[in-house]
């Protein structure tokens, strides 16, 4: 079985694919366009037109931190060209929230991995109402399926398009407020994909509801999403909707 390190480091190279294979994707190839960074547990590739995340990848395994968020803020990140990040870590307009793509406490299995999560890279706006609801819940999905051993791979980005890609975080932050977001989770043989509107829909009971494919995905976001991933089917048990039992620590 592969390993975690090895699995992400497959992850890397694919990403890389993808941003400069104009064969294998719609990504513009222009350098200036986006930007790849590495951070303890995760990847992310920024947006630099949009000074946001474009999308973010990760392999976790079996849950073993437990870290305390209390004294532990947003930042900048400096190693990250100024012009592909947001310009502010401070709140977003009412209604928004500084949504993580990747959950903190799914990426707490070392300290660094879980500080590197609140850069401001890996935060978006998300109306509130999905950064505490359905977005949320498939966060708690993700822990549940962890414990189980086997390691997950983990995608998830932005849709750009549509109403939502305004000016109110521009003025405050130099990023749009995206009109959706998406996520992949596999384990194994089984996966899941869901495009969850950046609404107040998308509260924590409705995920089921905003379930999709990754063709659908691919289709809205204009590229291919690295991995080896089924594009049109989900194959995944309805117990993974079950997360009365599932604890988050």
């Amino acid at each position: 079985m592969m390993n975690l390190k090895r699995k992400a480091s497959v992850l890397i190279a694919l990403t890389v694919l993808v941003v400069s294979s104009a064969e294998s994707s719609t990504i513009p190839t222009n350098s200036d366009h986006y930007f790849i960074k590495e951070y303890d547990g995760f990847q992310i590739v920024m947006n630099c037109e949009k000074r946001g995340l474009e999308m973010m990848m990760a392999v976790v395994g079996k849950d073993t931190g437990n870290r305390q968020r209390k004294g532990i803020d947003f930042k900048l990140d400096p190693t990250v060209p100024a012009n592909c990040q947001q310009t502010s870590t401070n709140y977003y307009p009412k209604g928004y929230h500084r949504g993580h793509i990747l959950g903190a406490n799914t990426n707490e299995n070392s300290m660094k991995g879980y500080l590197d999560t609140f850069y401001m890279t890996n935060i978006m706006p998300q109306r509130k109402e999905l950064n505490t609801g359905a977005w949320d819940e498939s966060d708690v999905i993700i822990e549940c399926l962890r414990e189980q051993g086997q390691p997950l791979e983990l995608y998830a980005g932005v849709i750009w398009e549509g109403p939502h890609a305004r000016k109110a975080t521009r003025d405050t932050h130099g990023t749009p407020i995206p009109d959706a977001y998406w996520k992949v989770i596999k384990q194994g043989s089984k996966q899941i994909a869901w495009i969850m509107p950046n609404s107040a829909n998308a509260t924590r009971f409705t995920l089921r509801d905003w379930e999709s494919t990754v063709e659908e995905i691919q289709n809205r976001i204009g590229y291919d999403i690295p991995g080896d991933l089924d594009s049109f089917k989900n194959y995944r048990p309805d117990s993974w909707y079950n997360t009365k039992n599932c604890h988050r620590s």
